[in-house]
């Protein structure tokens, strides 16, 4: 008998518990395959921007990199307040969700009235914030089915809350091929990507549609969060779907505003 079975959690079997962490390996050995997928994203985009749209600017990039950091760390009073107001953690995520939007637009509509308003500056800005994000992305890929067999061990009422918030959600990634699952979050990233460019641009033609991003952004997260419980399908097909159009959008409103 190993630790699983020895201390599995309330609410679940031994049985179960095995049948999750094998997928969980599974997984884990598919994402290391497939990570190189996920880290090709930025790369691909930014040839193909060099190659039909503009000139590489580094600076920008680097710059629209740590402008994600920033917005990162603006939802963390947004967590430190929902974990004191509540203990439900699907409650807590909903809310730094919620946060995503208004975190993340009004850092990016800041960083483009100071340095981005051109082009070429705003494009490279929007890439520069998407691709760090893949890069978090495969991180947490890989490390997220190496810390969720300790959480299955741990028999504290934090763990058994975060397991309810946790193990629904994976449910519907293992009941998928793991293939499948590294294919629709490499589109996922695609069309992460396309939002954050396009949002880019949108505000570098009118910042003052900050005032739409942000609860749009909020509401792609929040979407995805739902649809994620239903369909990897639905909720990549949301991302990619919203991708494509504030891309079209962006690069419409940045010629013709």
């Amino acid at each position: 008998m190993n630790d699983v079975e020895a201390r599995a959690p309330s609410g679940a079997t031994a049985g179960d518990d095995e049948a999750l962490l094998r997928g969980l390996q599974t997984l884990r050995r598919a994402w290391w395959f497939g990570i190189p997928l996920l880290l090709a994203v930025p790369v691909a985009a930014g040839a193909a921007v060099i190659a039909w749209l503009a000139p590489p600017d580094w600076a920008q990039g680097a710059l629209g990199a740590a402008g994600w950091v920033v917005a990162l760390q603006l939802r963390l009073p947004v967590s430190l307040l929902a974990r004191r107001s509540s203990r439900n953690r699907r409650t807590i995520a909903l809310a730094v969700a919620s946060a995503s939007g208004p975190a993340e637009e009004s850092v990016r509509v800041v960083l483009v009235l100071l340095v981005a308003a051109a082009f070429r500056p705003a494009l490279w800005l929007g890439l520069g914030w998407a691709s760090v994000e893949v890069v978090y992305a495969a991180v947490n890929a890989v490390v997220a089915p190496l810390l969720l067999p300790r959480l299955l061990r741990d028999p504290s009422e934090k763990a058994r809350q975060a397991r309810e918030l946790i193990v629904p959600q994976l449910s519907t990634t293992l009941a998928a091929s793991p293939s499948g699952v590294v294919a629709l979050g490499t589109a996922e990233r695609i069309g992460a990507t396309a939002i954050h460019v396009g949002f880019t641009l949108i505000l570098a033609a009118q910042p003052w549609l900050a005032l739409l991003t942000a609860p749009l952004h909020t509401g792609i997260n929040l979407g995805a969060i739902a649809l994620q419980r239903r369909s990897l399908l639905l909720m990549e097909t949301l991302v990619v779907g919203a991708g494509a159009a504030a891309f079209a959008v962006g690069l419409i409103a940045f010629h013709h505003l």
